[in-house]
């Protein structure tokens, strides 16, 4: 789904690579700080990559300017190029109609598959939604949730 960070006035917002970026298991969490933190907030894992200039090799850190003061570690070259895969795929999307394209598609098959399971596995129940409005996890507490079943169906 879209989100406009700096529509919604956010000042910091950090996400999971492996999920959210399909980079898969491994791959690097992301942060984005508004320009108008950048150059006011450390991070409390700096590190080499992260320095102004990493290999000066001087003995006092200076941060580097704007976002890349918020790097840390060592990135992992494999979980890298995973991420980087997954981010081309959103980049494709974008002459197709950009993330609210791909957001239809995923409430389209979200649809397709819980009528699927509702023809064919009647009975068993199910512990998501059916409207798209009201199917987000966050807003199902666990004791609204369907037990899952005990018999398995086949799709």
């Amino acid at each position: 789904m879209e989100v406009d960070l700096n529509g919604a006035g956010a000042d910091f917002a950090v996400g999971c690579g492996y999920k959210y970026l399909n980079g898969g298991p491994g791959a690097p969490a992301f942060a984005w700080v508004h320009p108008r933190h950048a150059e006011r907030f450390w991070q409390p894992l700096a590190g080499w990559w992260s320095h102004a200039a990493p290999f000066a090799f001087t003995p006092d850190y200076q941060p580097a300017a704007g976002i890349a003061r918020y790097l840390c570690g060592t990135q992992p070259i494999l979980s890298m190029t995973a991420l980087e895969c997954g981010l081309d795929v959103f980049a494709q999307v974008q002459p197709l109609g950009g993330m609210a394209a791909l957001r239809r598609k995923s409430l389209a098959l979200t649809d397709l598959f819980i009528t699927l399971v509702e023809e064919r596995c009647a009975g068993h129940g199910r512990a998501s939604r059916r409207r798209a409005a009201t199917r987000n996890a966050a807003r199902r507490s666990a004791s609204r949730a369907t037990p899952a079943p005990t018999r398995s169906c086949r799709l």
